[in-house]
Order: C-alpha cells, then sequence, then structure tokens
C-alpha cells in the first residue's frame, strides 16, 4: 500500500469498511458515515479505494448483494422480499441488475443453483 494520505484518513477509511461490513444492507452515503469527521472526501476515497481496491459504491454495493444472496438462502426469502429488505423498494428490476452484475447469476438463478446444491448435499448424506 502506498502511502498518499494522513494516519487518520486511513483509519477513518477502515472504520467506514468495518461499518459496511457490519451492516451490509444499510444506505447510508460516504458523507453520512463520516458526519463530524473533517477529511476530505476525495482523499477518504482514494484511501478507500487503496485499502480495498473498490471504490466505496461498489464495496457497499457488492456487500449488499452478497447478504441479499444469503438472506434468499438461509431467510427463504422471495425476491421482491430481498429486494426490499435491500432498500429497493420501489426498483426492484434495479434489484436484479445490481445482483446480477455483482454475482453473475439472477436472483431466480441464485436460488435455483443453491436449491440443487443443497438438495444434492442432502441425497449424497442419506
Amino acid at each position: 500500500m502506498t502511502r498518499k494520505h494522513s494516519d487518520a484518513t486511513y483509519v477513518t477509511a477502515y472504520a467506514v469498511k468495518a461499518l459496511i461490513d457490519r451492516n451490509p444492507l444499510g444506505r447510508k452515503s460516504l458523507a453520512a458515515l463520516t458526519r463530524g469527521i473533517h477529511i476530505g472526501r476525495n482523499q477518504l476515497q482514494e484511501a478507500f479505494k487503496e485499502i480495498t481496491g473498490r471504490t466505496f459504491r461498489r464495496y457497499r454495493l457488492e456487500k449488499r448483494m452478497e447478504a441479499a444472496g444469503e438472506l434468499l438462502i438461509s431467510c427463504n426469502m422471495r425476491v421482491y422480499e430481498t429486494a426490499k429488505k435491500c432498500g429497493y423498494k420501489r426498483t426492484p428490476n434495479n434489484f436484479s441488475r445490481d445482483f446480477k452484475l455483482i454475482l453473475g447469476l439472477t436472483p431466480e438463478e441464485w436460488l435455483q443453483l443453491h436449491i440443487n446444491q443443497y438438495n444434492s448435499n442432502r441425497q449424497s448424506t442419506l
């Protein structure tokens, strides 16, 4: 990691990453997550990308879609319910688009794949 920014900038970037990791379904912006901290937005975004390899927006979207995949499987939620829980109340089609962009499958394909894997694992243990 090339150190271009102050220690405070990196500490803040790691704190933002931890907040996203703890609450991947959260919809707070970078400004909302760092309210009251006096670090330039561009510096913070650069430091965040340096430590994660992704922009803030992309990292947050990836974590949200990974959590959505888990919800579909573990909570037996319908796709539209999962979309709502992930903050796509008015735009469920955008949820499917983002899900496929990040995980490579539509939510329906993801669910079908994991149901098939679960059933084949279950049959092999019987």
